[in-house]
């Protein structure tokens, strides 16, 4: 047992390496793909009209109440 510890201790031990700069070129991340486009333009979209309608159902329920 004791001969096993000797051999660990002996053996150099494997250091992290830290990066620094600009990562791989492997890492970057790619070009979004036309389907990718059109659902986040799709997705935009819809968020504007839901906001626009909810923005119009408040001005409608203040003129209502001014009324």
């Amino acid at each position: 047992m004791e001969s096993v510890d000797k051999e660990t201790e002996s053996m150099p031990q494997k250091k992290r390496a830290i990066r620094r700069g600009p990562r791989p070129t492997s890492v970057k991340e790619k070009e979004p793909s036309k389907t990718e486009i059109i659902w986040m333009a799709a997705s935009y979209f819809g968020r504007m009209m839901l906001l626009l309608e909810e923005e119009g159902t408040q001005t409608q329920a203040a003129q209502k109440n001014d009324a």
